[in-house]
């Protein structure tokens, strides 16, 4: 039978991945389960599944692992002999997966991480057709794409395809007015985690996890382990101001944050000293906000040293308000942009961003066109109306 191998690595990929089952169900492609580590393979299998987890090996047919691995050990979260061990086992089951199933099509969270850079290469091999998943961090959108997600996106290549999603103005004035109001009420981060004690135990038990993992040699992407900087309970208070008359904006993202990691070519600290410098140039003070999911405590001593150095102001604000309020928002390649895009506001992107190369008179095309009507946080469906646009972008791949 036809099938599609769906990578997933945990709970939530999985609920997502569920979402998109009318879809295959109409192609008549049966849904196989490439499970990156343990706990989601034993997940998949209760949940009636066909699922498969790899094991690590010292040789497969791929003769370099460490390509594949970039992101991996740029965000420290697997390195050394068991991450080239894990690429290996991956490219191993790769090879029996397709010996035994008929593979249509593939879907792979966001392309970053050693097991999706592995089966993107089987994709390229067989020249087959994959959906690409990334927030589309607005709401009820979401971002599928052909070729990856951010600069890896067929997107990002291929700015001028959005010229194909002609949206009326009037719909996109609609929409903005709705989300605008939205937001200015009020503001989180569907991503954002609390920095608490449950959060600790979380990564507790994925750690030991990781330990059962390398103990009988399952393939992994992440392999954690107990460092004190994943445990400690510290929680520096930050040194909150209220925002001057006139200022420029600069929000924090993760210092994990893959859009950090592959599209800029220095890190946090750089990119705050570039915006100390361009809000200098303006005589303007910068106002920074920290990100909401960050758990590095070094993050927050690090920036309330340069608050009372009186190189920033941090704020607390609500992110929408901060950003109508300001004369310039400079981010590394934040949403953030894209949102102050949204309401008008000039931006300097410091690193790689597809929100930095969109025409003005394409937002709504990209926001009401090329973003899916699809909630990555919530339980519903890909609707039917949803499908022939998702059969036009995997076609751009052929």
């Amino acid at each position: 039978m036809d099938s599609v191998l769906v990578n997933v690595s945990s709970k939530e990929d999985y609920n997502f991945v569920k979402k998109l089952s009318p879809y295959f169900h109409e192609k008549d492609l049966k849904m196989i389960y490439f499970c990156s580590n343990i706990i989601i393979y034993l997940y998949v299998i209760l949940c009636g599944e066909v699922g498969y987890v790899a094991f690590r090996s010292k040789k497969s047919k791929l003769e370099d692992t460490s390509k594949f691995s970039i992101f991996n050990i740029r965000s420290g979260i697997s390195s050394g002999r068991n991450l080239s061990e894990s690429v290996h086992g991956f490219a191993k089951l790769l090879d029996y997966l397709f010996c035994k199933y008929e593979i249509r099509m593939m879907v792979i969270p966001s392309g970053r991480m050693a097991s999706h850079k592995v089966m993107t290469y089987y994709k390229e091999k067989f020249s087959i057709p994959a959906i690409y998943i990334g927030y589309g961090n607005l709401p009820g959108k979401t971002f599928l794409d052909c070729g990856g997600t951010d600069k890896a996106s067929f997107l990002y290549s291929n700015i001028s395809m959005l010229d194909k999603f002609d949206i009326d103005t009037e719909s996109y004035r609609e929409w903005k007015d709705e989300f605008v109001t939205l937001k200015l009420k009020a503001h989180r981060v569907p991503q954002s985690r609390n920095n608490d004690i449950f959060f600790k135990l979380k990564r507790f038990f994925r750690v030991l996890a990781c330990k059962f993992e390398n103990a009988i040699n399952i393939a992994h992407d992440i392999n954690y382990s107990f460092q004190k900087s994943n445990f400690s309970v510290e929680s520096t208070c930050l040194n909150y101001k209220e925002l001057p008359a006139k200022y420029v904006f600069f929000p924090m993202q993760l210092t994990t944050d893959a859009q950090v990691i592959l599209n800029y070519d220095a890190d946090l600290e750089n990119a705050i000293s570039e915006a100390i410098s361009i809000a200098r140039s303006k005589n303007l003070p910068l106002v920074v906000k920290a990100h909401p999911a960050e758990v590095d405590d070094n993050v927050n001593r690090y920036l309330n040293s340069l608050e009372e150095a009186g190189y920033i102001i941090i704020s607390n604000e609500n992110t929408f308000k901060v950003i109508d309020s300001c004369d310039l928002v400079v981010t590394i390649n934040s949403t953030v942009g894209l949102e102050a895009r949204i309401l008008g506001r000039d931006v300097v992107f410091l690193g790689s961003s597809i929100f930095d190369l969109i025409p003005e008179e394409r937002l709504g095309s990209y926001i009401l066109g090329y973003l899916f009507d699809l909630e990555y946080f919530n339980d519903d469906p890909l609707s039917h109306s949803q499908f022939s646009k998702l059969d036009v972008i995997l076609e751009l791949s052929s």
